[in-house]
Order: structure tokens, then sequence, then C-alpha cells
């Protein structure tokens, strides 16, 4: 008799199902992680926070939108490659219906692009800085996917004459055939030695973009996120602390003048809490003035009022 191995195959397949799993979740962990790790240095480094401790959950959250920028840009080139190979393959000159379709919407996208980055540039002044540097790789996209993707187009003279059915000579026609249709071809026979170049350029510019949105991240959004959020906005806070435990500088910087020696636990000014450890607050008093930043160990803080402004 022959053994049953069908259980021991499903097993096995969903042993293999689970450790990818396992493997994908420590991956994408280890990538959060690391990428949170940055970004908390930068804004260390900015605001002359020091060094900062190297395990720390809010990292994770911290790293979330610079990973999800790479692997869309990742799912975007990978896509950009599948999608030239499909166009070539059923985007061909015979193509009908909704192939054609395609087609002339390819078109449109670089007509589009053209006079789109024409207008943005005539509007510059109008749009924000971040808005036209949007605008523009849009533009430029949109440019760049009728000239990797879109094969020559060829329209017959009864598809012209149902769009000029009246008062419209036949030179007319020809004319519009060599602007619109054998300009467009001639500019992509031209361009077919150079397919390669373009599309480099395409992934220099989603790059470039991906880089740009990190940055972006990085100086404007993640300094305005609440730290309960993973940002590293500074919380207001005033902490009940044993001044006995601190220097004479530093009591000066804290507290208000003048100071009450006498009562063992006072309250500091209001101070821009930067980091919250597990061992120690990193504060700095809130005149502008002053770029010096306190590291104040947890086990002499009392208590702290988190204040609302």
């Amino acid at each position: 008799m022959q053994k049953d191995t069908q259980p021991d195959n499903s097993k096995g397949s969903f042993s293999k199902v689970i450790a990818i799993l396992r493997d994908s979740v420590l991956l994408t962990g280890s990538v959060l992680y690391v990428t949170g790790y940055i970004v908390w240095s930068i804004q260390a480094y900015k605001n002359n926070l020091g060094l900062l401790p190297l395990i720390d959950s809010q990292y994770f959250v911290a790293g979330f939108l610079p990973v999800v920028t790479f692997m869309l840009l990742i799912a975007l080139l990978w896509g950009v490659w599948t999608t030239k190979k499909l166009v070539q393959n059923h985007l061909d000159r015979s193509a009908t219906g909704w192939k054609r379709f395609i087609r002339l919407a390819l078109f449109a996208f670089a007509i589009f692009g053209i006079f789109g980055a024409i207008t943005s540039i005539l509007v510059k002044d109008l749009l924000s800085d971040l808005h036209y540097v949007i605008i523009g790789f849009i533009n430029i996209c949109l440019l760049l996917v009728g000239l990797i993707f879109l094969p020559p187009i060829y329209l017959p003279d009864n598809l012209l004459e149902k769009f000029f059915p009246y008062g419209s000579s036949q030179k007319s026609h020809k004319f519009l055939r060599a602007i619109t249709i054998q300009g467009w071809n001639a500019l992509r026979e031209f361009l077919e030695g150079y397919s390669v170049y373009i599309t480099f350029l395409f992934v220099l510019l989603s790059v470039g973009l991906a880089l740009f949105g990190i940055r972006y991240f990085i100086n404007d959004i993640h300094p305005n996120v609440y730290q309960e959020f993973g940002g590293s906005k500074p919380r207001c806070a005033q902490l009940d602390i044993s001044a006995d435990k601190l220097s004479e500088n530093i009591r000066q910087a804290l507290f208000e003048n003048p100071i009450d020696y006498s009562a063992g636990v006072i309250q500091t000014k209001k101070l821009l809490v930067f980091y919250a450890g597990n061992d120690f607050l990193l504060v700095k008093p809130r005149n502008p003035a002053t770029k010096d930043v306190y590291e104040i160990r947890k086990d002499i803080i009392h208590s702290i009022l988190w204040c609302n402004d």
C-alpha cells in the first residue's frame, strides 16, 4: 500500500508560508527600526541633542513613511518595466478596441505633459516651491510615459474625415497628419535608439522625487508631528526636581529666580522636552536664544506637569 503523503505536503507548505511571513516581518521591522533611528539621529543633530539611545520603540513609527516611500518607488519601477514589455507585445499598429484607446491615451499623456510643463513655467510665481516641484514632476512623467511606452501612431484618412466633415480640404487633412502624426512618429523613430536613456532618466526622476519626499518629511513633517505619534515635536512640561542633585548653573537655567533652596523639590519653569527616553529627558528652556540642551535623569524627577502651550 502507498502512503498518503498529502497531509505531510500540506504541513510542509504551511511551514514554508509561516517561515516566509516570519522572515518578512523581521526584515520589515529591521528596516523600519534602522530608518527611524536615522531620522531621529538627524533631528538630534539639528537640535543639539547628542547621541540618542540605540533601543527605543518610537523608531518603528518614525521610519514608517520613508520606508513606504521607497517601497512605492520600487513598485513604480517594477510597474514601468512590466508595462513597457506589455505595451511592446500588445499595442502595435493593428491594435483595436480598448487597445487603440490606450494608445490614444498614451499620446494624450505626452501632449498634456508638454503643455503642462509649459503652463507650470508660465505660472511659476503663483505656485509654492513644493507645488511647483510636484506639478513639474507629474508633467515630466506624463511626457516620459508617452516617450517610453507609446508605439508609432497611424491614423487613417477616413478617421480624419470624421473629425472634419464640413469645410475641410484635403490639404488641411494632410497638414494635420504631418504635424500631429508624422511629426510624432519621426520623433519616436529618432528616440528609439535612446529609449534606454529615457528610461534611465525616468528612474532618476523617480529616485529624486523619493529623496525630495524623504527630505521634506525629515525637515518639515517629522518635526511637527507629536511625539506620541512618532514625531519629534517638542512638548511643554514643568518638572518637579530634587534641586540638590543639580549644579548651580543648571539651577539658574531651569528654575525661576529667586530659587527657594529650603524646599527639597523645586518645580522648573516651562521647558521644551525634545526627547523622552527610558532613563532621562532631554529638555531645553523655552528661551529661543539658547541652544543648550539639558539631560535630566528620571531618578531625580518626582513628577511632571505636561502643559498645553
